[in-house]
């Protein structure tokens, strides 16, 4: 009896009738979100099974490794927080392989694509793991001029990077082992069908 005398009460005031329509504006809100997040996830899923269904990975030694999509805002390593601040259209949406940020010399990763692709192998300028003077001998790959950069807010680390491309058919694919401490890379894959 008394809350039905305190919602009577309540039901009559300004005050209630605002609160009422600020929480149904917060809850479609919420439903809006919430539905541009299961959107965005779903579209992630459907990313990373084309990655299972392009590319197959092997590194040596064995080092854990990650498939993300490669955009504005994504981690560049698996074990740091660096993302990519600026990604050029031509990479954007592909398929992007992380680990960890500074990889020991000694380590090749060898990649069986199973349709054709363009692969782009993207280095720190300054921690190339000697990736730079080994891409540089094979013909195959072509340096190109624009590249990603990841934490620009912060010095100039992420500002000074390597990108080379590689018009690749259905195949094995390895790269040269590092020949020095440290490489920072990443690989981007995008379908050609």
């Amino acid at each position: 009896m008394i809350l039905t005398k305190v919602y009577s009460m309540l039901k009559k005031s300004k005050l209630f009738k605002l609160l009422i329509f600020i929480s149904m504006v917060l809850s479609f809100s919420y439903f809006l979100f919430s539905s541009e997040l299961i959107k965005d996830h779903r579209k992630k899923d459907e990313k990373l099974e084309i990655a299972k269904n392009l590319v197959k990975i092997q590194i040596y030694p064995k080092l854990e490794y990650q498939f993300d999509i490669m955009k504005e805002g994504v981690l560049q390593h698996i074990d740091r927080d660096y993302k990519y601040d600026i990604v050029p259209d031509r990479i954007s949406d592909g398929i992007l392989l992380r680990t960890n940020h500074e990889v020991p010399k000694g380590t090749t990763v060898q990649f069986e694509l199973l349709s054709p692709a363009e692969v782009y192998l993207i280095l720190c300028h300054d921690q190339d793991g000697g990736y730079l003077e080994l891409i540089e001998q094979l013909s195959i790959w072509k340096k190109q001029d624009q590249f990603p950069q990841y934490d620009i807010y912060n010095g100039m680390h992420g500002m000074r990077m390597d990108m080379y491309l590689l018009y690749a058919e259905p195949g094995v694919y390895k790269l040269p082992v590092t020949i020095k401490e440290d490489a920072c890379f990443n690989i981007v894959f995008k379908n050609q069908t």
